[in-house]
């Protein structure tokens, strides 16, 4: 019948979803090369972009996972997506012995739209929460933002010790 009929995947999905088989079964190399293929193959196709920069992300070469997160990110995505690309975003402004210089504005908006994109689609995700009161406080702007920020975070995920330390470092600001 017509329901049985399915077109046959492009060679880019075909790609796409072999790498993102090797991705879960903790083979990110041969992952990777497929993600390569499934782009070279399929420019268009989103969730390649996606699970390449997270791939990117997770392995800590931000600057890569910068440019597919950021390709991704232009439709709407999981809420790791968005999380990951301000994530990749805030590290840029890093120094080597781990302190914060400044974020541009232009970067300061961007994270705030990506962090409010994932929290929209997980309210429950404290880790963007913890990046969105942290890059409020280096940009020094919405006082107010910065402390529920921090403050739901903890709400969340009171275990993590570094989500006390910002709060405790933002009431030491005021």
């Amino acid at each position: 019948s017509t329901a049985m009929q399915r077109s046959a995947l492009s060679e880019g999905e075909a790609n796409f979803y072999l790498g993102d088989l090797l991705l879960h079964i903790n083979r990110p190399i041969e992952a990777e090369v497929y993600f390569k293929q499934a782009i070279a193959a399929e420019p268009n196709f989103l969730p390649t972009y996606a699970s390449l920069g997270q791939l990117y992300a997770y392995q800590r070469r931000y600057a890569e996972a910068k440019k597919y997160l950021e390709r991704a990110a232009q439709a709407p995505q999981n809420y790791n997506v968005h999380y990951l690309y301000a994530y990749a975003i805030s590290r840029e402004g890093i120094s080597a012995t781990g302190h914060i210089r400044e974020y541009s504005p232009e970067k300061v908006a961007v994270m705030r739209e990506q962090l409010s994109r994932a929290i929209k689609l997980a309210p429950k995700f404290a880790p963007a929460y913890h990046l969105l009161a942290l890059v409020d406080l280096v940009a020094d702007e919405n006082p107010d933002e910065v402390l529920s920020m921090a403050r739901k975070a903890i709400q969340l995920e009171p275990s993590k010790p570094g989500y006390a330390l910002l709060l405790a470092h933002i009431h030491i600001r005021r």
